[in-house]
């Protein structure tokens, strides 16, 4: 079902969402490729970035941290540990309780991974000016605390 703009100012709006979108996908298809090689995937980074320092968390905390609903979380969780990045053991203090943490063999690409993303990061955006990046990064700020404060 395609959405009609009832006037111009509507149809720009539509432009930016699907410009956002596309955006969105590309950076994503981009990002998997540069990061493919290390055995990483750009849904990965979220929750790499999380636990980064050492840090162990327990599914909802790390759901919550990153904006993911927990089936989601539950699904990228499988996969990372299947490509054993990351290790899911009991918390100490409450054995019903289970922490995510990075397994040792995640770490040695951690590095690569960011230096990968950061060339790719300059390669987007050739041609802004700083001016440029700092606007676009305040606008997209602003359009994500809106969407995840919801419809009003």
């Amino acid at each position: 079902m395609e959405i009609q703009a009832t006037d111009d100012g509507d149809a720009q709006f539509l432009h930016l969402g699907r410009l956002v979108s596309r955006a969105a996908r590309l950076y994503a298809r981009a990002a998997d490729q540069a990061l493919s090689p290390l055995g990483l995937r750009h849904a990965y980074i979220p929750v790499i970035a999380a636990l980064r320092g050492g840090q162990t968390m327990n599914q909802t905390a790390l759901a919550a941290e990153i904006g993911m609903e927990q089936p989601s979380m539950a699904e990228l969780l499988g996969r990372m540990q299947r490509d054993n990045l990351v290790s899911v053991s009991r918390h100490p203090s409450d054995a019903r309780r289970r922490v995510i943490g990075l397994t040792p063999e995640a770490m040695p690409v951690l590095d690569e991974a960011h230096d990968r993303l950061i060339a790719l990061q300059r390669w987007a955006l050739a041609g802004f000016t700083p001016q440029d990046t700092a606007a676009l990064g305040h606008a997209l700020e602003k359009l994500t605390d809106n969407l995840d404060q919801g419809p009003r």
